[in-house]
């Protein structure tokens, strides 16, 4: 008969010699179950259940089953369970005892993948965690439509220079994403990727559509003279004031665009000249220079592009409402032309003598009666005429029959 030593203390005092027997009986088969191998069966090992001996346990449905070493090690990990058998002594592991928890959830720590293919979200209870490693984001198992499933509670900007993942779903909706190159956050909707936080550098033709882009994200059109877009309630809204007009030849003149593009500029480089889209149409922007004026510049100088010689040729000049129109220039040059004021608003030429004479004619010196002095007779009156001759200009002619000029050449703005 095995020796009292290996039962309950005080066995021998609460029964009697064949009850006691009974009981030791009772005992040595139980723990010929459980007990370990080589060791005499002991009390605790008998109610802690975790002998080598035990058979079919299964996978853990209660917060009151254990679980074997291998359960664990897969869905708490190895560091997670050395530390509960450490804190617990030889104590079974209890699906929600795991050290650093309370209220009874659990934490799970893995790769992205791995949660994938190895943590089916309906084996765990809700409301566990998992934290993924190489993503750093924590899911959460969540009823979704009456099913479990691991959904997205809280993740920090994933930064790559890598391709966006293309593994996400509807359960995802909020990952964020860090593009190291274009320098924007980007978010996963549940079904497409947003443009989030930041802004996106990129020509014009590239700009993502209103729907892919949070309010108040911004796009920078690098060839656009870098203006400035904000994502607005439901599409892009141009920052007026923002970045420089886009240049380029008027025939280049930017079309496509709409009223929340209002206040966009465009310079054309061949014209010197700057517009404005209002909104719905373009428009000179405010300080342009007004067409048809005329400065004169010295000789040696040309005042470049958005001005043409007034020497009566036909020109292409610039309207105000972006597109261009046929230009005869005054002749300034070529017509020995002088200026006249006018109150009026026409323009153009006039006046036909290109020579003048003066002409003189014979008149009386003198047509009073005189008297003369001592005789008192009275003298017819007497007329005489003198010849007038008038001199022409200095000179032989050309220069020499001009005064003291200076030369400029006169120019026209278009």
């Amino acid at each position: 008969m095995p020796s009292d030593q290996f039962y309950p203390p005080g066995l021998a005092r609460i029964a009697d010699p064949p009850t006691q027997q009974a009981l030791r009986l009772a005992f040595d088969r139980l723990n010929s179950l459980v007990g370990r191998a080589n060791d005499p069966p002991t009390w605790r090992q008998s109610v802690d259940a975790n002998g080598k001996h035990l058979h079919g346990l299964a996978d853990p449905v209660a917060d009151q089953d254990a679980v074997t070493r291998a359960y664990a090690d897969a869905h708490y990990g190895p560091e997670a369970t050395r530390a509960a058998l450490e804190a617990g002594g030889q104590a079974p592991l209890n699906l929600f005892n795991l050290p650093g928890l309370s209220s009874g959830v659990t934490t799970l720590v893995d790769t992205h993948a791995n949660r994938l293919s190895s943590y089916p979200p309906e084996t765990y209870p809700l409301g566990t965690l998992f934290f993924e490693t190489d993503r750093a984001a924590f899911y959460q198992v969540q009823s979704v439509s009456g099913t479990p499933a691991w959904v997205i509670a809280l993740c920090r900007p994933l930064r790559s220079a890598d391709p966006l993942p293309a593994d996400l779903g509807a359960n995802d909706g909020g990952f964020t994403w860090f593009d190291s190159v274009a320098g924007a956050t980007m978010r996963w909707s549940g079904g497409a990727w947003n443009y989030y936080l930041g802004s996106l550098v990129d020509v014009f033709a590239n700009r993502p559509a209103a729907a892919l882009a949070d309010r108040g994200f911004l796009f920078i059109a690098s060839d656009l003279g870098s203006h400035v877009w904000r994502k607005g309630t439901s599409a892009w809204v141009l920052l007026e004031g923002v970045g420089g007009p886009t240049r380029g030849v008027l025939a280049s003149l930017t079309g496509g665009l709409t009223a929340d593009d209002a206040g966009y500029q465009y310079f054309a480089t061949d014209f010197d000249r700057a517009y404005r889209w209002t909104g719905a149409a373009w428009a000179d922007a405010p300080g342009q220079p007004q067409r048809g004026q005329i400065c004169y510049f010295d000789d040696s100088l040309a005042p470049g592009a958005g001005w043409a010689l007034a020497d009566g040729s036909t020109v292409t000049r610039s309207t105000a409402t972006g597109g261009t129109a046929s230009y005869t220039t005054p002749n300034l040059t070529g017509s020995n032309r002088f200026i006249r004021s006018v109150a009026g608003t026409t323009g153009g030429t006039g006046g036909s003598a290109t020579t003048h004479t003066h002409t003189a004619s014979a008149g009386n010196d003198d047509t009073s009666q005189v008297v003369l002095t001592g005789v008192g007779t009275t003298v017819a009156a007497h007329t005489h005429q003198h010849a007038i001759t008038v001199a022409g200009p200095s000179g032989t002619g050309g220069d020499d029959a001009l005064p003291p000029y200076l030369n400029l050449r006169p120019y026209v703005r278009l």
